[in-house]
C-alpha cells in the first residue's frame, strides 16, 4: 500500500512553544508516513530544546520567496485565470482580526501560489496546516490552485476570534481537527453543512517515562499550573477561578511554574 505524501505547512518549524507539533511530525515520520514540512517564514534558532536543535529536514520560504512570487503567480494566471481572479478579488480584502494577522494571512496567501507550484511538480497527495490562520490560508490557496485536498487544525488563538476566511477554509477542506472538544460545535457553527468532517483529537503524549504518584487529597490542596506566562495560556482565568475557590472557603495552595 502506497502511503500518501503529505505537505505540512507552518509559519515556523521547529518552534519552542510548539513542542506538540514537533513531536507530531517526528512521530509520524518514525511511523513511515512521508511528510515534508514547509514554513512560510524563515528559521528560528533561539530557545530551541535539545531535540529541536539541528533539525534541518525543513523547507523554508521566508523573504527569499519574494523573488519567485511574480513568476509563480503568472504561472497560475496562465493555467487557471478564473481561479486566480476569484482569489485575488476576495481573499486579500477580507476583514482580518488585526493588522498582525492580516499581514500574516496576506503573505501566506501569496506564498500559497509558490507552494502550489511546488506541490504540483512534486506530486503531493495531501496538504495539512496545523494552525487555522496563515498556514491554513496557504494550504487553502494551494489546494484551490492544484486540486490537492487539504486539511487543517483549529486550536485556540487561531480561531478565537475567527479570521476573515474561516468559513471558506472549513467549507473547502477535506477535514478539520481540533484538540479541544469545546471547539467542535464552535467550528460547526461556521459551516453547519460540514459538521461531519470536524473531529476532536487530543494531542498525544508518551506516558511511558512517567510513574503514578501518591496524591494526598487533604487540605491544603496543592494545585500546580505549568505553562508559558503568556496571555494565550489564560492564567488570568485560573486566578479568577482560584478567587472563587477562596471565597468558598476551600483550603488550597496554587503554584505557578513557567517562564515569560
Amino acid at each position: 500500500m502506497k502511503l500518501p505524501r503529505i505537505a505540512y505547512i507552518l509559519l515556523w518549524f521547529p518552534k519552542p512553544s510548539e513542542t506538540f507539533i514537533f513531536r507530531e511530525v517526528v512521530n509520524l515520520r518514525r511511523r513511515g508516513l512521508p511528510i515534508d514540512v514547509f514554513t512560510i517564514y524563515g528559521e528560528l534558532s533561539r530557545k530551541l530544546y535539545s531535540e529541536m536543535q539541528g533539525y534541518r529536514d525543513v523547507r523554508r520560504l521566508g523573504i527569499p520567496v519574494l523573488k519567485r512570487l511574480p513568476g509563480d503567480i503568472a504561472y497560475w494566471c496562465r493555467k487557471k485565470p478564473e481561479v486566480v481572479w476569484e482569489l485575488f478579488r476576495t481573499v486579500p480584502i477580507r476583514k482580518w482580526k488585526s493588522l498582525e494577522f492580516g499581514g500574516e494571512n496576506i503573505f501566506a496567501f501569496l506564498c500559497g501560489f509558490t507552494l502550489a507550484r511546488m506541490f504540483e511538480k512534486e506530486a503531493f497527495d495531501h496538504i495539512h496546516a496545523p494552525w487555522a490562520m496563515g498556514p491554513a490560508t496557504a494550504a487553502w490557496i494551494a489546494s484551490r490552485l492544484t486540486g490537492i485536498p487539504f486539511s487543517f487544525a483549529g486550536r485556540a488563538g487561531d480561531i478565537y476570534p475567527p479570521d476573515g476566511a474561516l468559513k471558506e477554509k472549513i467549507r473547502d477542506s477535506l477535514f478539520v481537527i481540533t484538540d479541544n472538544m469545546t471547539n467542535v460545535p464552535y467550528l460547526n457553527g461556521f459551516f453547519p453543512q460540514g459538521a461531519s468532517k470536524i473531529y476532536g483529537i487530543y494531542n498525544g503524549i508518551d506516558s511511558g517515562p512517567f510513574k503514578e504518584a501518591t496524591v494526598a487529597m487533604k487540605p491544603p490542596y496543592q494545585l500546580l499550573a505549568l505553562g508559558r506566562f503568556d496571555r494565550i495560556k489564560a492564567f488570568d482565568v485560573l486566578l479568577h477561578a482560584c478567587g472563587i475557590l477562596k471565597k468558598s472557603g476551600l483550603d488550597f495552595h496554587l503554584t505557578l511554574a513557567g517562564d515569560g
